[in-house]
């Protein structure tokens, strides 16, 4: 999922001006320092900070007390000031948008840094809600794990004496009825000291936009077999004697609703522990922004001879095997972005109109990189060469579009008649590794990472329409004989780029068949699970010093973040296409025991209704440590017309339950099948390329078996690829 961080330079234009950047792998140098202080003009008040645009980002930060303003902290919960997280305290009224609410957290509600500065609330009120991938945490006191249930083993979820309850509320009001959810809930791994864990409780689904639910804990027990207590506040207001603190008593009437639908499902009201219900955002705030984007970028795309903007800048004559010539083009596509200085560091956030949308300011070059086989060049052995089709690639994490050179592609675009082609993701590429370090000194600038991503995949959107558009027509290409069929256009995601495809997947007009390789979602619950992400969190740590302001960091991330992140788009790639835009599709090529991506996140759509089914023989029942099934998820078998994911198993383990990486056993024991199914030419890439071709565009494409019936499972992988020999 990770690549190391290389030196970049690019340039930006804006309003006529070119904002030249250079970044270098300086992680290990942002580990060393301590977060910088505050700088001079750090003393806008709260009431300044109210009054900032509610979709903008607060130039500088709130000249705050020492310590969270009790208002700010919700009481229902004291293991943070933030907890039970997802507060419905912070769920302002507001009767202008779709959920009817606001999300508002108090200037000192969010963790603060080292500096002494919290988390600035003011870019969150852009949402009206949580969001659909949202784990829950509570603090419980030395609370005894035993018999949660873990993400192998959510069956346990929902049964009839669960300790935790998760309900999705079905219609509104008195008439409103409870429907049971499956999660799995773990005790926070990164916490050493077991009295101080937090209880981490994530949805087993995709949970709906717009939608209410409940959280329920009864009859909490220590490890000492103690009952656990619920908080003054919760007693209170379960026990009605709220009224009299001015604090909760504007909030009864909204507990006693959820107590009220509580009792009608039979949990009884003295049984309860603690229980608080959210609502998710509605579907406006969350996708509003990239929709609106990806829509008008393509109507302010130039045409005609305009298209001539199209620069070639570098044309290189390949000697290998595989490649005949490489392209490299800029592009220019309008720049939704405006620069700003958030508490001292300068990057990109929305430029936003008095609506909240993003409006272009200038135009930003992307760099496009585009690889051109053999097969697809005249020569004296190939006089006649046949169409090939358009293949966007999309890269791993902090990397860059140069990455589309990698072999496995060369030998695919030659051997199955592809052009692939590539653009850097802005927002996750390289030339944001600098300003990431800097997210994590101060989250309050998390925005230069969730916005720019706005831009990236954007920017992708602008490129496959160009090259649809320019490429065919380029001399370059016209010269050598080569032909484009402009009607066969996929997209082929590895690791990040088979994460953030599934959101560009479902965004896109012209490319309605994606490949998704190492795919996951939800980065909230992906990134403690990384091997690769250690570096990062040791410069989180030494800005934010307690483990559960670190779990509140990762949500809150993920809040901005889910505006972007597959988990809030896969619901509208096949089964709920967005309007205007055709029903897409997407093969996603999970690896079991992925170190760098969990693979258990790709079984949440599985389960959540969203016509990506998990395929044939998901395990290998020969291997002792192999799961035996994905309870509560849909399977299809083969051939299937449609979305689904196909597991590759490589002889690896599964990793353990938690929100911890791989043990440094399992580590020596077993090399990562993160980079392998993407070469297994024989199998998967087989199965990729009848996915895109198998059927006519006009149709659902086919999901094949390549494995004979059985799990697509090999042994002896741990040395290269071509030594796997299949278990089928």
């Amino acid at each position: 999922m990770f690549d190391r961080a290389r030196g970049v330079s690019f340039c930006l234009r804006t309003k006529g001006s070119c904002l030249s950047i250079v970044a270098s792998s300086v992680l290990a140098s942002l580990v060393a320092c301590s977060p910088p202080p505050p700088p001079a003009d750090a003393s806008a008040n709260d009431a300044a900070m109210e009054a900032a645009v509610e979709t903008g980002v607060a130039d500088a930060a709130t000249d705050a007390p020492s310590g969270p303003n009790p208002e700010d902290c919700d009481p229902l919960d004291e293991g943070n000031c933030a907890y039970p997280w997802p507060s419905n305290l912070y769920l302002r009224p507001d009767p202008a948008r779709a959920t009817g609410v606001t999300l508002g957290f108090g200037p000192t509600s969010l963790p603060r840094n080292a500096g002494n500065l919290p988390v600035d609330p003011t870019p969150w009120r852009r949402l009206d809600g949580y969001m659909v991938g949202e784990a829950a945490m509570t603090y419980q006191r030395d609370l005894d794990p035993a018999g949660l249930p873990t993400e192998y083993n959510v069956a346990p979820s929902m049964a009839a004496d669960a300790r935790i309850l998760y309900f999705e509320v079905v219609g509104s009001g008195a008439s409103a009825t409870l429907r049971r959810i499956p999660y799995f809930a773990e005790l926070d791994s990164q916490e050493p000291d077991p009295t101080k864990k937090s209880l981490i409780i994530r949805p087993a689904v995709i949970l709906k936009e717009g939608t209410r639910y409940v959280i329920a804990l009864r009859n909490l027990r220590a490890r000492d077999g103690s009952t656990i207590e619920p908080s003054t506040a919760f007693r209170a207001l379960r026990d009605r004697t709220a009224m009299s603190d001015p604090r909760l008593a504007p909030r009864v009437a909204r507990f006693e609703e959820m107590f009220g639908w509580l009792a009608a499902a039979g949990i009884a009201r003295e049984s309860l522990t603690l229980a608080w219900d959210y609502n998710t955002a509605s579907s406006r705030a969350t996708h509003g922004p990239l929709l609106h984007m990806a829509s008008d970028v393509l109507r302010r795309l130039p045409d005609g001879p305009e298209l001539q903007n199209v620069q070639v800048t570098e044309f290189t004559m390949e000697q290998s095997a595989d490649i005949a010539f490489e392209i490299r083009a800029t592009a220019p596509v309008p720049h939704y972005m405006r620069e700003r200085i958030v508490r001292g560091w300068s990057w990109f956030v929305f430029n936003n109109d008095a609506n909240g949308m993003p409006q272009p300011d200038g135009v930003t070059d992307i760099d496009v990189l585009i690889r051109v086989p053999r097969s697809a060049v005249r020569s004296a052995t190939n006089p006649n060469p046949e169409p090939h089709s358009l293949v966007q690639y999309g890269h791993g994490l902090m990397g860059s579009g140069t990455e589309v050179r990698a072999g496995y592609n060369n030998f695919i675009a030659n051997n199955h008649r592809a052009i692939f082609f590539a653009s850097s993701l802005q927002g996750m590429s390289a030339e944001d590794f600098v300003t990431v370090g800097q997210v994590l000194r101060d989250f309050s600038r998390f925005p230069f990472i969730a916005d720019r991503l706005h831009q990236g995949l954007v920017n992708w959107v602008a490129v496959m329409r160009t090259m649809m558009r320019r490429f065919p027509m380029m001399s370059e290409v016209t010269s050598r004989g080569v032909r484009v069929n402009v009607d066969e256009r996929f997209y082929s995601g590895i690791s990040q780029g088979g994460i953030f495809g599934g959101t560009y997947v479902a965004i896109s007009p012209d490319i309605t068949r994606g490949h998704l390789g190492v795919p996951g979602n939800n980065y909230g619950t992906l990134l403690h699970r990384s091997k690769d992400f250690d570096g990062y969190f040791n410069t989180l740590k030494l800005a934010y010093r307690d483990n559960r302001d670190h779990l509140v960091l990762l949500s809150l991330g993920e809040l901005l973040w889910s505006q972007v992140d597959p988990v809030s788009y896969y619901r509208h790639v096949q089964a709920e296409p967005f309007m205007g835009l055709p029903r897409h599709y997407v093969l996603l090529a999970a690896a079991k025991g992925d170190q760098q991506v969990a693979t258990f996140t790709n079984e949440l759509p599985a389960r959540s209704d969203m016509e990506i089914p998990i395929m044939g023989v998901y395990e290998n029942p020969m291997n002792p440590m192999a799961r035996t099934s994905v309870e509560l998820a849909t399977n299809a078998m083969y051939p299937r017309r449609g979305s689904g994911t196909v597991l590759w198993d490589l002889g690896n383990p599964w990793q353990e339950p938690g929100n911890r990486t791989i043990s440094d056993e399992v580590e020596r024991m077993y090399s990562d099948p993160h980079g392998r199914p993407r070469s297994m030419h024989a199998w998967h890439t087989r199965q990729m390329i009848h996915f895109f071709r198998g059927t006519p565009q006009s149709e659902a494409p086919e999901i094949i078996d390549v494995c004979n019936g059985q799990a697509c499972a090999f042994t002896n992988c741990f040395g290269s690829v071509a030594q796997c020999a299949p278990r089928f």
